[in-house]
């Protein structure tokens, strides 16, 4: 978790891998490459969170329009944490681990 969210911002690296873009480092690849062996589908249906900061960068409407995008599937195409604990995507820092 620490080198995901280090200083360098190696997570946007990893993103980068994860989108086949050549300039992404070596390591950032071994390490999209890791993480999308062990993902794999999940067998029944769950309410998930993600805390955002703009609605509209993330899902392309403004938040009014919101409720206009329930039950539509979006496929993405880098890696999207996501929680089954609301506060923990409500919060407004990191929780947990960073104190």
């Amino acid at each position: 978790m620490r080198r995901w969210q280090g200083r360098d911002r190696f997570y946007k690296q990893v993103q980068l891998a994860a989108l086949d873009d050549p300039s992404a480092s070596i390591e950032a690849i071994d390490v999209a490459d890791d993480l999308t062996t062990l993902g794999e589908p999940l067998t029944q249906m769950v309410k998930v969170w993600r805390g955002i900061r703009s609605v509209e960068n993330t899902f392309g409407v403004g938040q009014n329009q919101l409720e206009t995008l329930v039950g539509q599937t979006f496929e993405v195409d880098q890696f999207f944490s996501t929680t089954v604990d609301r506060r923990v995507a409500e919060g407004s820092r990191p929780w947990g681990w960073c104190k």
